[in-house]
């Protein structure tokens, strides 16, 4: 069962990346949830939130990863899980973060608002969901969809499907078999991370865990997009 070698984790923060990344870890992929230096993302094998929710066009020119994942979430509890997400922004000052995080923000949010209103959030989710599938098919790049979860109670799924939910692991070694571009996954998971929190990441010890902010030859600087081939 051959794993893809590299995954961009093209989904919004909050959808449940931590867990997601966390359960690729034991995979033995080298994560970066997160990652704010040229160095940070070539060490990685798992890049994952900033920036990858909003460079995921630009990563797959510099980066080549083989597989694009989209965390689905159900949107009320996105809603509740962004809202305190901004709360926890709104609470720190601003350079407290690297300035890629809020250029990606910008990107897909607009400037941050700390009033933005549960309309504007459901907006910018799904015009997010279009953008990463519209993205995967003029980049002829796999997408695949998943959704994590403790049950399934979708009684629309094939026989085949009836087993479901599965482990990443299962999913990613049958790509090839799968219209990942469509459909939606259903997985298990071991771990249920960042519920009311939104630094578990930072408290995860692990040797293919991969910093933010490495230093490499260029110090800690991130990619010129400026300089790729157009």
């Amino acid at each position: 069962m051959a794993l893809p070698k590299k995954i961009l984790v093209v989904s919004l923060p909050r959808t449940g990346t931590t867990t997601l990344c966390r359960e690729l870890l034991d995979l033995n992929y080298r994560v970066a949830h997160t990652a704010y230096s040229q160095a940070s993302c070539e060490a990685a094998t798992v890049i994952a939130d900033s920036p990858a929710y909003a460079d995921f066009n630009e990563l797959n020119q510099v980066w080549s990863p083989d597989l694009w994942l989209y965390l689905h979430r159900p949107l009320p509890r996105w809603l509740v899980s962004i809202r305190f997400l901004i709360e926890q922004l709104a609470a720190q000052p601003r350079n407290r973060l690297p300035p890629l995080f809020w250029r990606c923000w910008q990107r897909v949010f607009g400037e941050f608002n700390r009033a933005i209103s549960d309309q504007q959030l459901e907006h910018i989710y799904f015009r997010h969901q279009d953008w990463v599938r519209q993205s995967a098919k003029i980049n002829q790049q796999q997408l695949l969809c998943v959704t994590l979860t403790e049950t399934n109670n979708d009684t629309n799924l094939s026989e085949v499907e009836k087993s479901w939910p599965v482990p990443i692991n299962v999913i990613l070694g049958n790509l090839l078999e799968r219209d990942s571009s469509e459909n939606i996954y259903p997985i298990t998971s071991s771990y249920c991370l960042n519920r009311g929190r939104v630094t578990a990441w930072a408290g995860i010890k692990h040797a293919n865990k991969v910093a933010s902010q490495l230093r490499g030859s260029n110090g800690r600087q991130y990619y010129d997009y400026s300089l790729m081939d157009t």
